[in-house]
């Protein structure tokens, strides 16, 4: 585990809210790329027993964010688009996400949503602005 990533995991994964609360972890993370994952519990389901579509995005923005973050600024999401090619009937989901492009202000990401099979079930891009120029 790296120094960054100790840092994201303090920051994110230990304080109370809805990434802890989900049991999100970062499974690795590197300048340009990086993959959380999270356990997949009954109630993230939806009526027709799979995954609810509301979870897959908040893993996608999830992983935009702490990949964001991962640059000592914090950020926050602009926009977000997410096609959903496959329905979700997995116990863990992965977010796979690389950064395309990080300038002064604004960055782009790009998040493949993956089963236990490494079956892309969605795809998520996001724009994200930095709010402070804070480092590390």
């Amino acid at each position: 585990m790296n120094e960054i990533q100790e840092m994201l995991e303090r920051e994110f994964l230990n304080k109370e809210g809805f990434i802890k609360d989900n049991k999100i972890k970062i499974d690795y993370i590197s300048p340009n790329n990086a993959q959380v994952s999270m356990p997949i519990e009954t109630r993230h389901l939806n009526p027709s027993n799979i995954v609810h579509g509301g979870i897959i995005y908040a893993l996608a923005d999830s992983a935009m964010g702490i990949l964001a973050r991962s640059e000592g600024r914090n950020v926050v999401t602009v926009s977000a688009q997410i096609n959903y090619l496959r329905p979700a009937k997995t116990q863990i989901l992965k977010a796979h996400v690389k950064c395309n492009k990080s300038g002064k202000n604004i960055a782009f990401y790009e998040t493949e949503i993956l089963d236990e099979n490494e079956t892309v079930l969605a795809i998520c891009t996001g724009t994200f602005y930095y709010i402070d120029n804070r480092q590390f």
